[in-house]
């Protein structure tokens, strides 16, 4: 809610919604890699805090980029199956594929 334009806040929270239908399995996989990577980074720098030590964040940082990219690109090579899942579980929604907000473009 702290980051969005207050007028965008209140459509977001209605659209937002678990899938219930599947994903395809590495989908599922490379969501949860990154989701992995970006624990582990998020925990590399509230350890190096705490300790007051050095920053280097570099390793961590670099397996959550490269664990998104993967995600992204798996996504996108899913997107037609993905798409007809969210048309079934959430008709009348605006995304137009880029957008929630069609207008505003």
């Amino acid at each position: 809610r702290s980051h969005k334009p207050s007028y965008e806040v209140e459509r977001r929270l209605r659209l937002l919604r678990p899938v219930i239908g599947d994903l395809p399995q590495d989908v599922e996989d490379a969501t949860v890699a990154c989701e992995k990577a970006r624990t582990a980074y998020i925990t590399d720098i509230a350890n190096k805090e705490a300790q007051g030590g050095d920053w280097d964040t570099y390793a961590t940082w670099e397996a959550w980029d490269e664990a998104h990219v993967n995600c992204v690109e798996v996504v996108l090579q899913h997107r037609s199956e993905i798409e007809a899942l969210h048309a079934v579980e959430c008709p009348n929604c605006p995304w137009d594929g880029h957008t929630i907000f069609p207008w505003e473009e």
